[in-house]
């Protein structure tokens, strides 16, 4: 069992002005960063819209800490009982660490593609970033079909924010992102599942 900890820096979700006028917001997804003998992470719980945010806060009173993503898309330090927060702009599972620990890829911010879970229609847009993303990245995108593990490029190294993807009826697709920055790709994002009907 872990001892007690000292530190704890809560990352939760929170939503644009425009999302919020939507609706009441969902309950935060919490990160925690611990330090015991180091810093870590735990969590995220849960997926991240393209368009909302990750709220920083270190409740540690006595340190800063710093928050660094690994293809270099965010660092920023969270200062000693205070707050960061950013929008996630683009699709991708994003990694990071805190201070100079070790990147922890078992708590990446994932950010899916936005698109229907169902329709229709054998045509539906596909998005992996929105309007506010830098006009320099880049990005990757992929799809399966049914069941199948095996997932073919649709779309690589585009500029592109969004594109008309075309199925066929009764097929889903399940569609996943990555984001490039200066040459360094994210993992995958979460997988998107659409059932064409």
């Amino acid at each position: 069992m872990r001892k007690p900890a000292s530190v704890a820096i809560l990352a939760a979700l929170f939503l644009s002005p425009a999302t919020a006028l939507a609706g009441p917001p969902p309950p935060p997804a919490l990160v925690s960063i611990m330090n015991t003998n180091k810093c870590f992470f735990l969590g995220p719980n849960g997926n991240v819209a393209i368009g909302q945010g990750v709220q920083w806060s270190n409740t540690d009173n006595d340190k800063a800490h710093k928050v660094t993503e690994r293809e270099a898309f965010w660092t920023f330090t969270v200062p000693k009982g205070g707050d960061v927060e950013r929008i996630m702009h683009a699709a991708g599972s994003f990694v990071d660490r805190c201070d100079t620990e070790a990147f922890q890829t078992d708590s990446p911010v994932r950010v899916p593609v936005k698109a229907p879970s169902s329709t229709s229609s054998t045509k539906f847009t596909v998005t992996w970033a929105d309007s506010s993303a830098p006009s320099t990245l880049k990005y990757n995108v992929r799809f399966a079909v049914g069941t199948s593990k095996t997932f073919h490029r649709w779309k690589s190294g585009t500029t592109a924010r969004s594109a008309v993807f075309t199925g066929k009826a009764n097929t889903t697709y399940t569609i996943e992102a990555a984001s490039i920055k200066a040459g360094k790709t994210t993992d995958w994002s979460p997988p998107k599942k659409v059932s064409v009907k």
